[in-house]
């Protein structure tokens, strides 16, 4: 158990978000223009770093800075280098490189999502958002991407034999971010109660609970549930379906941008066709599907 602990507590730490500068107020540049600088946010100074660009950056195609809330493991995450990775980031750059055009990712929150891309400071947004008709109204999205679902993530030992359904957690404790209000919602109404709801500081803190023993469960999305299965192939794990509908995720960009909207959807159909999606949903998921 103490080992678990450890490996989260080590994921949990390395999730330093990365802040970027300031950058011009128009979202296009040429690749020969000044990249602009950013640093990693911390309790002390830090050394800065530049935006990641795409690893086919070339100076004759534009490149759009994207908005990317770069703290949200496995879409998009800083590494040790200060770059962001992660499946959302690779995925994009892989699309650039076919539809020519070079990205420079900046992290910002997602709550400046709707006036970043209004007022031309990023063309595109790429922060695992999903289709709602809300967002849908205010700005345009490409051709989704990945689906996901909620599903609840479990030890796989005879104590949890018993847990085959929603239904069975009536009455246990289940552990959640508890900065999603609809997940401590869902929480409540399958337990039962909101004490037995644990609202953790983030999602990987949600599982340290259950790891320790403090939660029978954790609520969270199935593709990260997913990710973690795969990162931890030492231990035993299953998920519990609740029944949730599933949700698609896909790029944004400012209402009525068709030009890159097509560019986006273009050189998605064709990472498709070549083999490099199903790739990067292995290399991230540990499944093609």
């Amino acid at each position: 158990m103490k080992k678990h602990l450890t490996f989260l507590t080590a994921i949990a730490a390395s999730l330093i978000l990365v802040a970027c500068g300031e950058s011009n107020t128009t979202g296009t540049r040429k690749a020969s223009e000044p990249t602009p600088t950013s640093e990693v946010t911390t309790t002390k100074p830090t050394t800065p770093v530049a935006p990641t660009v795409a690893a086919a950056s070339n100076p004759d195609y534009p490149t759009y800075l994207v908005g990317s809330e770069i703290n949200y493991e496995p879409f998009e995450f800083k590494q040790e280098n200060g770059m962001p990775t992660g499946f959302e980031v690779e995925l994009l750059q892989a699309i650039a490189e076919k539809a020519k055009f070079n990205v420079t990712f900046i992290h910002t929150p997602r709550k400046d999502l709707v006036d970043t891309l209004n007022n031309g400071k990023f063309v595109i947004w790429a922060s695992a958002i999903s289709i709602t008709p809300e967002r849908m109204e205010q700005m345009d999205f490409s051709q989704p991407f990945l689906d996901f679902s909620r599903e609840i993530y479990i030890l796989d030992k005879p104590e949890n034999a018993n847990l085959k359904t929603a239904q069975d957690f009536k009455g246990k404790k289940i552990a959640v971010n508890g900065s999603s209000k609809s997940n401590v919602t869902t929480a409540q109404e399958l337990t039962g109660a909101p004490e037995n709801v644990i609202a953790a500081n983030s999602f990987y803190l949600s599982l340290a609970e259950m790891y320790k023993g403090s939660a029978d469960g954790t609520l969270g999305d199935s593709r990260i549930l997913q990710y973690y299965q795969l990162k931890q192939k030492d231990i035993k794990t299953r998920v519990v379906p609740i029944g949730d509908k599933k949700k698609d995720l896909a790029f944004a960009v400012r209402k009525g941008n068709t030009q890159v909207l097509k560019q986006i959807n273009d050189g998605l159909a064709a990472v498709k066709a070549d083999g490099t999606y199903d790739k990067l949903l292995e290399k991230w998921f540990g499944q093609v599907k």
